[in-house]
C-alpha cells in the first residue's frame, strides 16, 4: 500500500486521497489474507466454478478481486461482482469527494450492480469504457401485510424512520412541523443515533402543540411490526443523500403514501402516484406546506394503494432476489 501511495498512477492526487486509497489497499489485503487461508483449506479444484460477491463496491469488492486472481492462476471458473448503495457511488458525495480504486474495481469485477438506476448512470457516465458491466438490480423487502385502516382519533399520523445523524436532516422535520397551526397532528420517528439527544431537546421546545415521540434504537422487526400494527397517514424522508432508502421500500410494501427528497435513486420508488417527490433544497416553509397538503389530500387513500402496487411490481424481493441470483449465474 506505502509502495502504491508514491506510484506514477497516484501523481497528482491530493495526498488526503492518497492516503485513503493506501488505508483501502491496506484494509483490502489484510483481509485478502485471512480470506484466502480459509478459501484454501476448502480444497477447490479446477472442476468447481466459484462465485464471489461483495455487497458494497469498496474493500470487499477489492478482497473478491483479489481472491478472484488467484482462482483464475489455478485455472478454476470464477466470477466475481458487487453490488453499489450510495457511499460507494458518488463520490461527490463524501468529504473529500474520492473514491479510490474506481477503474482498478471496474476492470477486474464482471458485473458492478447498483441499486438503483440513478446509480448505473452515475457509474456509466463517470466511467463509460465499463458501461457493459454496470446493470440496476434493486433490492427489495418481503410482504409482511398492509398497514391498519385509520382509526377514530382524527389524528394525522406522520412518520418517519432512519439512525438519526446529519445527513437525515431529521430536524427540519421538527422545524416545519412547528410552524403548522391547528391541526391534530402526530409524528413519531423510529431509530436512534448520535443526535437523539439534541433533536430530542429540539421537539420538546418546538413542538408545543403536536404529539410527538423519538423511539429511539429499534430492532428491523419491532418497526415492520410497527408498519403492521400502526395506522400511518404519511411516511417522510428529508435526507440530503440516499442511494435507493430500503426504509421507503418498506413503508411502500405497507401502503403508505410517501414524501421524500428527490435525491439517489429515490424518485425510482416515490412520484405523484403513491407521495411526492421534494427538492433536495427544500426550505422549512415549503416543507410545512406539504404536510398541510398532504392532510388536506383527497386522494390520499389512492396513494396508499399506489404505494403497494409499486413495491409489488418492482421492490418484492422474492421476485427480484430471484432475479439477481439469474442474473450472476447465467
Amino acid at each position: 500500500a506505502i509502495k502504491y501511495l508514491f506510484s506514477k498512477e497516484n501523481e497528482g492526487k491530493r495526498f488526503i486521497n492518497k492516503l485513503e486509497e493506501a488505508y483501502f489497499l491496506s484494509a483490502a489485503y489484510s483481509q485478502y489474507r485471512k480470506i484466502q487461508k480459509e478459501v484454501d483449506k476448502i480444497g477447490i479444484t479446477d472442476k468447481d466454478e466459484v462465485f464471489l460477491y461483495s455487497y458494497w463496491l469498496y474493500i470487499n469488492a477489492k478482497v473478491a478481486t483479489l481472491l478472484k486472481d488467484n482462482f483464475d492462476n489455478k485455472n478454476i471458473k470464477v466470477k466475481a461482482f458487487s453490488r453499489a448503495h450510495r457511499f460507494d457511488i458518488y463520490e461527490e458525495r463524501r468529504k473529500y469527494h474520492y473514491l479510490p480504486h474506481r477503474k482498478h474495481l471496474l476492470n477486474d469485477l464482471d458485473y458492478v450492480f447498483p441499486c438503483s438506476t440513478d446509480g448505473k448512470n452515475h457509474i456509466s457516465s463517470n466511467y463509460p469504457k465499463y458501461k457493459s458491466k454496470i446493470q440496476t438490480s434493486y433490492l427489495g423487502t418481503y410482504d409482511h401485510g398492509l398497514n391498519p385502516n385509520k382509526s377514530n382519533d382524527n389524528f394525522f399520523v406522520i412518520v418517519s424512520c432512519s439512525w438519526l445523524i446529519e445527513v437525515k436532516r431529521v430536524d427540519m422535520i421538527i422545524e416545519s412541523l412547528a410552524t403548522i397551526k391547528n391541526k391534530k397532528i402526530k409524528w413519531i420517528h423510529l431509530g436512534g443515533g448520535p443526535l437523539q439527544d439534541e433533536l430530542e431537546n429540539l421537539a420538546n421546545k418546538k413542538l408545543i402543540n403536536i404529539e410527538y415521540k423519538i423511539s429511539g434504537n429499534m430492532t428491523n422487526k419491532e418497526i415492520l411490526e410497527f408498519y403492521k400494527n400502526n395506522h400511518i397517514d404519511l411516511f417522510v424522508n428529508v435526507s440530503s443523500s440516499e442511494g435507493l432508502p430500503v426504509s421507503i421500500m418498506e413503508v411502500a410494501s405497507f401502503g403508505i403514501p410517501i414524501l421524500a427528497t428527490d435525491v439517489g435513486g429515490t424518485s425510482e420508488i416515490v412520484s405523484y402516484k403513491n407521495g411526492k417527490l421534494i427538492p433536495e433544497n427544500i426550505n422549512i416553509k415549503d416543507l410545512a406546506k406539504e404536510f398541510e397538503n398532504f392532510i388536506n389530500d383527497k386522494q390520499i387513500n389512492q396513494k396508499r394503494k399506489n404505494s403497494r402496487i409499486i413495491w409489488k411490481e418492482k421492490f418484492d424481493a422474492k421476485k427480484n432476489y430471484k432475479n439477481f441470483i439469474e442474473k450472476v449465474i447465467k
